[in-house]
């Protein structure tokens, strides 16, 4: 889906802006530590919020929602905040051994019936870090977890890949949790994303306090769906 320019704009001069002056010390950002995966992908993972209200216009779309409910037939909810992603693979190494510290560069699934959505935030091709997906391999089967018992050949062979690339402000919705997908890290490439996670209820993590209008009153605007988009997750 295009259309999200403006959001793109926002989170490069929010969150974008001071990562790369200041690098991962700038305290007006939240990093999130992965651990080895980022060291060896040059990832770097920042916590937003659903009270940024300049997120609003995509993470509250209508239409949007509107999408993710008609897939699933009943109330999706986000799974937990967004996070703002930041892709500059710069070591030099096997794609065999790159995708065994780097799980997510391998074909997989995620957790069952999970949609994720991500923004593109700056302008990527095919030459740049993406995301793959396997069309069609949400259909009919569960594949399993375990993503060491298929090879990426396999995938390949048995379904078309899609390259989910376009210009800044393009919104990929996909079911990962059903189907095959993996990021295709490009060595001196930068990849820019907002990604969030969409699930029916299950899967989230155990935290008390929940997200209501009193966080954001803007939501009281929104049709009932939308807004109960936010009902399980944390402020």
């Amino acid at each position: 889906m295009p259309g999200f320019g403006k959001v793109a704009d926002h989170i490069q001069a929010r969150y974008f802006d001071p990562l790369e002056k200041n690098g991962r010390a700038d305290k007006s950002i939240e990093i999130v530590d992965t651990g080895q995966r980022e060291l060896v992908s040059g990832t770097t993972n920042i916590r937003a919020s659903f009270k940024d209200p300049h997120l609003a216009p995509l993470l509250f779309n209508q239409d949007v929602c509107a999408i993710l409910y008609n897939y699933y037939q009943r109330q999706p909810y986000y799974r937990e905040q967004p996070w703002i992603v930041h892709n500059a693979l710069s070591a030099d190494m096997p794609l065999d051994e790159f995708s065994r510290l780097e799980v997510s560069a391998k074909y997989h699934i995620d957790f069952y019936r999970q949609i994720t959505m991500m923004l593109i935030v700056s302008d990527l091709t095919k030459n740049d870090t993406h995301l793959q997906y396997a069309i069609g391999s949400h259909n009919g089967v569960r594949h399993p977890w375990n993503r060491y018992a298929y090879s990426d050949a396999d995938v390949e062979s048995k379904y078309s890949i899609f390259d989910c690339v376009g210009p800044k402000g393009t919104l990929i919705i996909m079911d990962a949790g059903s189907g095959f997908h993996r990021g295709f890290h490009v060595r001196g490439t930068v990849r820019k994303t907002l990604q969030t996670v969409v699930t029916t209820g299950h899967f989230f993590m155990e935290r008390e306090n929940k997200m209501t209008v009193t966080d954001w009153p803007g939501q009281l605007s929104y049709p009932d769906y939308v807004r109960a988009m936010a009902d399980r997750i944390s402020v």
